[in-house]
């Protein structure tokens, strides 16, 4: 993932997933707010993962991966967790289109 200045001609940070798995689509879904950016990777092991970073001194630092068995949601292939996000300052929301419990979408 490419991030650039607000000009949207610099190149300021190139953001690469720290597991690198192959066709993870990292990127395909992000979501900024008060510093804080969100990064979709709905693939690595086609189970799915969300990348945590926040802004220090102008550079986006990792914080923390999330992986759909940290939720609880379990650990079902092709589950797609990370398909979509939102995020405030108080809250990250996780879209997971192909986690089918009982039939039923949750």
């Amino acid at each position: 993932m490419y991030a650039y200045s607000s000009s949207g001609v610099d190149l300021d940070q190139k953001l690469i997933a720290d597991n690198r798995a192959a066709r993870a689509l990292f990127g395909q879904s992000v979501a900024i707010s008060d510093g804080r950016l969100v990064v979709g990777a709905p693939y690595p092991s086609n189970v799915g993962s969300v990348y945590l970073y926040y802004q220090d001194d102008g550079a986006w630092t990792l914080s923390e991966r999330i992986v759909a068995e940290d939720t609880g949601i379990g650990t079902n292939v092709g589950i797609e967790f990370g398909a979509s996000v939102a995020v405030t300052l108080d809250h990250l929301i996780v879209g997971s289109p192909a986690n089918d419990v009982a039939a039923t979408n949750r």
